[in-house]
């Protein structure tokens, strides 16, 4: 139902209060999944057994991973604990992303890669604290747009399975993205 909007809330929260939105879009993890099985089809049948099943479990190996995107430079302290506690419960790692502007300079670029890495220092050692893997990444694409670089984010790491963002950025990437897309209120 594509320009559906569903609503969930946070864990703990009234069922009225609309915390997190879902809206769902293509299906480009499925693409690749069923380019894998094609893969693996054809070496089983080239007599490649173990190969075969290497191509199927490859998927299976990654670190399972929820991408957070920051607004600007920033990162919400109720989006940030929102991702906490979604990836404990769903068992997963944590990728926080920041998109900057690729047209500003050298100076104004530097600036805002260590002010997204000094904001998102402390999240990152959370999620490590209690056991998650996570990372933190600054990626710089046109006019600041984070679709591209969330898509070379996800291939780049792998087994993303939803992005959670604030509202400002999910209206940039509404339709734009083969992954889940919450948006935290």
């Amino acid at each position: 139902m594509p320009g559906r909007w569903f609503r969930r809330t946070a864990p703990g929260g009234d069922a009225g209060q609309g915390d997190i939105r879902m809206r769902s879009t293509t299906a480009v993890r499925v693409e690749e999944r069923l380019a894998d099985y094609a893969e693996a089809l054809a070496l089983a049948e080239a007599g490649e057994q173990l190969l075969a099943g290497a191509v199927i479990r490859r998927g299976e190996a990654q670190v399972r991973r929820i991408l957070v995107l920051g607004h600007g430079c920033g990162l919400s302290s109720r989006l940030a604990g929102y991702a906490l506690s979604l990836a404990g419960r769903m068992g997963s790692g944590l990728l926080f992303l920041h998109v900057g502007d690729a047209s500003h300079d050298a100076y104004r670029r530097a600036a805002f890669e260590r002010q997204a890495r000094a904001g998102t220092l402390e999240w990152v050692e959370a999620a490590r604290a209690r056991g998650m893997a996570a990372l933190h990444e600054v990626r710089f694409a046109p006019s600041g747009r984070p679709d591209h670089a969330v898509e070379e984010a996800a291939r780049a790491h792998g087994r993303v399975e939803l992005i959670l963002s604030e509202p400002e950025e999910s209206e940039l990437m509404r339709g734009r993205t083969g992954l889940a897309l919450f948006t935290v209120e």
